[in-house]
This record gives structure tokens, C-alpha cells and sequence, in this order.
């Protein structure tokens, strides 16, 4: 059995070989299926309790109201993460900016919060400066 990361092979021995390389958001689906799975533990073990309060003013800025912008964020897994215990004020909403939006639509409505979380496809770049990026 191959792992995901082992999927894109083919593709990354003829991109080393012409050195176009490779975009992440090339690689199998299974790759970030398997990012997905590994993550998620960290975040809910650390982001609320160390990350977020080592941001100065994060904290209260979550709880007041932002527009929060996950960028490269996979299948979702963090955003629906902030979804569930982050944005908690009326007033916040976040956006996962990832390659394949549909990815995370229906794992996000399945645990609560597609109605707080939009998913684009974009580039990093073009994200407007007043969103607070995580």
C-alpha cells in the first residue's frame, strides 16, 4: 500500500529532472487526507492553551469579533477547529483559503460550523490586509 505522499512520484521525478517543481496543491488527495488525520491533535492540544495567547491581542480580538483567514488549510481541519471553540462571537467568521474548497464544505457542516466557515480557492496574495491570518 502507498502512502499519499508516495502518489506524486512519477510527477516529482520528472519535475526534479526539469526543475519545474511541484505545487502543493498537486499532490494526491490522499496526502492531505493523511495531513488531516495528524494535525489535528496538535492544534487541540496547543493552539488554545499556548499559540493563541502568545499572540498579543489575539485572544480578546477572537472574542470580540474577526474575520479570520486559514491559508493552505487542506481538507479544513483547523478551520473547523477555530469554527468550533475560536469563533464564538457573533461577530467572527473564518476562511480557508486551500486548492480544493469542496474538500471541506461537508466536513465543516457536519461538525457545526459551515455557516461560520467559507472555503475559497486563491491565491495567498490577493487576501485583503485587514483579515488576521492564523
Amino acid at each position: 500500500m502507498r502512502s499519499g505522499c508516495h502518489e506524486a512520484e512519477e510527477q516529482l521525478t520528472e519535475r526534479f529532472k526539469t526543475g519545474e517543481g511541484l505545487g502543493w496543491h498537486e499532490h494526491h488527495h490522499e496526502l492531505f487526507v493523511g495531513h488531516e488525520r495528524f494535525f489535528p491533535s496538535g492544534l487541540r492540544a496547543n493552539l488554545i492553551a499556548s499559540w493563541i495567547p502568545a499572540l498579543s491581542g489575539v485572544d480578546a480580538k477572537l472574542k470580540s469579533g474577526a474575520r479570520v483567514a486559514d491559508v493552505a488549510a487542506g481538507l479544513g481541519a483547523s478551520t473547523i477547529l477555530y469554527g468550533q471553540i475560536l469563533l464564538q462571537s457573533p461577530n467572527s467568521s473564518g476562511s480557508t483559503i486551500t486548492a480544493n474548497p469542496s474538500n471541506g464544505e461537508g466536513r465543516a457542516k457536519d461538525a457545526g460550523v459551515g455557516d461560520r466557515i467559507r472555503f475559497e480557492s486563491r491565491q495567498a496574495k490577493n487576501i485583503p490586509a485587514r483579515t488576521m491570518i492564523l
